[in-house]
């Protein structure tokens, strides 16, 4: 393809056009004032003719050239209009015949990239097993993010953990210390203002010992962080403080929201501090959102296949099933899993999982209180059969209640109590 010539311009031409027929009106102007006067003080002969016919000449000029000077720069502004349009025009027609580079992902990109433990892989971005980013984790309602942290946390020996959840209640955030969970928007603020300080006096104590210096790694999980950001002003604060300086100090956060925007995440203006200081993790609906926002298709079928135990990890494929009763042993088990195990909706998943009539569903809550005996009834057998082959296929603590013990609604409540009891407690009779 030819090179588009760039377009003539005489713009410049007019305007040193304008600038002559402007000096020349202002030069005819002054002769105009000095001679008019003077040629009124002379006396009455040749000389003040001449001066006063000169003087009246030099005025009808500058008048003259006064107007041939407005009407040029008239001229001269719609010509310059038109003169960026064409270059706007020319440089449009460059550009669009530049060749765009898209990169496109194969099977191979995507077998050569997937993250089988995403735990590990967060904990290898730093050293001697600890990270060197904090964790961002998006999705949607019912996306299984809170499961996901409390896996993660699950495998974090000898951290130690703290949660702020505006919506929490008491029954949630078990593996975390009472005293640590926090939930009123007061105490947040003031747990947020005592994490600063925290923050100062680990970087001073780890300038002062150098090398030397080792303490707890702390992991905050910041539920539904973008509801803090906009309730308080000391959260966007507490973000980016961690954000920048909290990594090396040990004192990890684990934001999670329903965006990545990083308005609602508190750094406002900050893109690079969101990418470069976090491990982002998408999942559900939000990680197929994100393929489609990377163009990468072949990322969006894979994620389409199975919507339960496949997310995204720093826009690379995970496969993992989440369980929130997982252990060390039983996370390097399910990193391993084959195809056919992985989390499914099909038909064929349904129609195999364990059946729970919905007289089993009506008498979950008298079912249950029999746990506490030396067996259980056929029921409870049933249903723990069921949710045991639901972890199998990674589905989340809200798919487990709504659809496999068949608790929605006023019931969800209930029905999180009736699946903590079944997986807490053992079966003599299994």
């Amino acid at each position: 393809m030819t090179q588009q010539q760039y377009p003539t311009s005489h713009i410049r031409l007019l305007h040193r056009l304008l600038l002559t027929s402007g000096f020349c009106a202002t030069l005819t102007a002054v002769i105009s004032i000095v001679c008019i006067p003077n040629a009124l003080t002379q006396q009455r002969g040749l000389p003040k003719l001449m001066t006063l016919a000169s003087g009246l000449l030099a005025t009808e000029a500058s008048r003259r050239l006064s107007k041939q000077w407005t009407e040029l720069a008239d001229v001269t502004t719609d010509l310059d209009i038109l003169d960026r349009r064409e270059n706007i025009t020319w440089y449009q027609q460059v550009i669009s015949s530049v060749k765009q580079v898209t990169v496109k992902y194969s099977q191979r990109w995507l077998d050569a990239n997937i993250i089988s433990d995403p735990v590990t892989y967060w904990l290898n971005t730093g050293k001697n097993g600890l990270p060197l980013k904090h964790l961002l984790i998006v999705g949607g309602t019912g996306d299984g993010k809170s499961t996901l942290i409390q896996s993660f946390a699950s495998r974090l020996s000898g951290w130690q953990f703290q949660v702020f959840d505006v919506d929490g209640t008491v029954d949630d955030w078990l593996f975390v210390k009472p005293e640590q969970r926090v939930y009123d928007l007061t105490d947040i603020e003031a747990a947020m203002v005592d994490d600063l300080a925290l923050l100062e006096e680990r970087i001073l104590s780890r300038r002062e010992a150098g090398k030397r210096w080792t303490d707890t790694p702390r992991l905050t999980i910041a539920e539904e962080l973008p509801a803090l950001v906009s309730s308080s002003d000391t959260a966007a604060n507490w973000v980016v403080n961690h954000a920048k300086r909290g990594r090396k100090p040990l004192l990890f956060i684990a934001a999670i929201a329903q965006n990545d925007t990083v308005k609602n995440l508190g750094l406002e203006g900050d893109a690079d501090l969101r990418d470069s200081c976090f491990t982002r993790i998408y999942l559900g609906s939000k990680a197929r959102e994100r393929a489609r926002k990377l163009g990468n298709d072949v990322l969006l079928r894979w994620l389409e296949e199975f919507p339960h135990g496949r997310f995204i990890v720093d826009d690379k494929p995970c496969q993992w099933v989440v369980n929130n009763n997982q252990s060390t042993s039983t996370t390097s088990q399910t990193a391993t899993l084959t195809s056919s195990q992985l989390p499914n909706t099909s038909p064929e998943f349904t129609n195999n999982l364990p059946t729970i009539s919905d007289g089993i569903v009506s008498k979950t809550v008298e079912a249950s209180l029999e746990m506490g005996g030396s067996g259980f009834t056929a029921e409870v057998v049933a249903m723990k059969n069921a949710v045991e082959a639901a972890r199998l296929r990674g589905c989340s603590d809200t798919n487990i209640i709504t659809e496999v013990l068949g608790f929605s609604g006023r019931r969800y409540a209930e029905g999180k109590r009736l699946l903590a009891m079944l997986e807490t407690t053992s079966n003599p009779m299994l």
